[in-house]
């Protein structure tokens, strides 16, 4: 880790915590901020961050493009909850999670699994039912149960 990584981390933390006390961030200062270099991409990751503290569906253009391969998956993750903190009934957002709860790495299809739970989306019972039963992670079959019971308490 050099200096510059560390005050990636610096800033990164700061612009998440402004985003915690209700700072004023512009679209157009995240959309900056998130299209600077940091190692491991930690300012992107912030500004996600930060666009999910804010809640604000007018945001959702800085989300959407990152819920991409292009991006490390960790910017994938925080991606995802920041579009479900933002349009949690977003038909392409439940397509998104339904998609990555079967086809990406273990950390992401974890987050995109849990939202499907969290966000109560009846139409993922099939497929969480499968994958809680047949996956062969049981860490993931963990998850996909949680999800699960959380969509049947609505019922």
């Amino acid at each position: 880790m050099t200096d510059s990584d560390a005050s990636d981390d610096i800033a990164a933390t700061a612009l998440v915590s402004l985003s915690k006390i209700g700072a004023k961030l512009s679209i157009e200062y995240l959309q900056q901020y998130q299209n600077k270099q940091s190692w491991y991409d930690v300012k992107r990751i912030a500004a996600l961050k930060a666009v999910e503290n804010i809640g604000n569906p007018a945001y959702l253009e800085l989300v959407k493009p990152n819920a991409s391969f292009k991006y490390n998956y960790a910017v994938r993750q925080q991606a995802l909850s920041a579009w479900a903190a933002c349009a949690p009934t977003d038909p392409q957002l439940i397509d998104a999670l339904m998609k990555f709860a079967k086809d990406d790495i273990l950390p992401v299809r974890a987050t995109a699994i849990a939202l499907l739970g969290k966000l109560k989306i009846a139409r993922a019972v099939p497929m969480l039912e499968e994958i809680s039963t047949k996956n062969g992670d049981s860490d993931i079959r963990k998850i996909a149960s949680d999800a699960l019971e959380q969509i049947r308490r609505v019922k």
